[in-house]
C-alpha cells in the first residue's frame, strides 16, 4: 500500500510539472497573434553597435527567415536569418532565438531577444538576453555581454516608397542626436530623395543642413537603402554625403533604420558615406 501511494504521489508530480513548464512551441501556439513578418531596428546601449532588418515567424514557434545588417564599430556585418524558435506566454512577453548563416555583427550566429508582443502583434519590443549559451544550450549568443535594445513592426514588402517623411536618430554609444526631414518620390522606376533639412546635436556643436538630392533602393522583402547628400556642410559634422540601412513597416508609413557602415555611398562612389561613425540606430513616420 505505502509503495502504491507512493507511485500515485510521483504520477502528480510529473503531471504538475508538465503542465507548469509547456514546450517552447506549445508556449509559442498560446499567442498566435505574432505571426508574420516584423521589420526592427535595435542597437547596443554599451558598444558602436547598431543594426536594423527583417524577421518572419509563425504560428507553430518556428521563425521562418529574415536578414540583419550590422554596423560594429564603422564596420558592416550581414546575416541571413536562417530559423530559430519562438516562445510566447499569454500574456505577450517570452523569447525569440534567431539563427543566421554567419556572425550577428561579427559576434555570434545566433541571438536570443527577450520580446513583448504589444498592440494586437502588430509591434515587438525587444532587448538582448543575457544569458552565455541560447535555449538549445549549445550556440554561443550575440546577447551576452551585448546590451541591445529595439523594436519590430509590421514589415512592409511594397515596392514603393512616397510622401514626406520625417526621421529621428541618435547614436548607439556617443554624444550624438538627429532629426531629419526628407521628401521621397518615384521618378521613372527610380527610387529619388527629392529635398530634405537635416539638424544634429553633436560635440556641443548643432548642425542644420539642406539636403540636395538622393535615391533608395527598396529590395523586396522590407529592407532597403537610403542616402543623401547635404549642401554648405558636412552632414552632422562629418562628410556632405549619409546612407542608412532601412526596414519598412506599417504599409510604408514607418521607416526603421541604422547607419549603413560603407565608406562610400552606393548610389554615388565618389560621395563619402558621413553616417559611417556615426553608429545610428532611428525611426521615421510619414507625414
Amino acid at each position: 500500500m505505502a509503495r502504491s501511494k507512493l507511485l500515485l504521489s510521483l504520477f502528480v508530480l510529473v503531471g504538475v510539472c508538465a503542465l507548469a513548464a509547456p514546450s517552447f512551441a506549445a508556449a509559442a501556439k498560446a499567442s498566435c497573434s505574432f505571426t508574420g513578418d516584423y521589420a526592427f531596428m535595435m542597437w547596443d546601449t554599451d558598444d558602436n553597435i547598431s543594426a536594423s532588418g527583417w524577421f518572419g515567424v509563425n504560428c507553430a514557434g518556428l521563425v521562418t527567415g529574415g536578414e540583419i545588417f550590422c554596423n560594429d564599430d564603422g564596420d558592416p556585418y550581414e546575416s541571413i536569418i536562417q530559423n530559430g524558435l519562438v516562445f510566447v506566454h499569454p500574456d505577450g512577453t517570452g523569447d525569440i532565438v534567431l539563427e543566421a548563416d554567419s556572425d550577428i555583427c561579427d559576434i555570434s550566429e545566433a541571438l536570443e531577444l527577450d520580446v513583448s508582443i504589444v498592440n494586437s502583434g502588430k509591434t515587438v519590443l525587444f532587448n538582448s538576453n543575457g544569458i552565455e549559451y541560447v535555449e538549445s544550450g549549445v550556440q554561443y549568443n550575440t546577447g551576452y555581454g551585448y546590451y541591445f535594445t529595439g523594436r519590430a513592426d509590421r514589415a512592409y514588402s511594397g515596392a514603393t516608397l512616397a510622401g514626406n517623411y520625417d526621421l529621428r536618430l541618435w547614436a548607439a554609444d556617443s554624444d550624438f542626436v538627429g532629426d531629419i526631414q526628407l521628401t521621397l518620390a518615384q521618378v521613372n522606376g527610380l527610387g529619388v530623395v527629392v529635398t530634405g533639412f537635416a539638424r544634429c546635436n553633436t560635440d556641443f556643436t548643432e548642425y542644420e543642413q539642406q539636403v540636395t538630392t538622393g535615391g533608395f533602393t527598396l529590395f523586396g522583402d522590407s529592407t532597403g537603402y537610403l542616402w543623401f547628400e547635404t549642401v554648405d556642410e558636412d552632414f552632422c559634422g562629418e562628410h556632405a554625403g549619409a546612407a542608412f540601412d532601412i526596414a519598412l513597416a506599417f504599409g510604408g508609413n514607418e521607416i526603421l533604420f541604422n547607419c549603413d557602415a560603407d565608406l562610400e555611398i552606393q548610389g554615388n562612389r565618389s560621395l563619402p558615406n558621413g553616417a559611417e561613425y556615426v553608429y545610428c540606430a532611428g525611426e521615421g513616420f510619414k507625414q
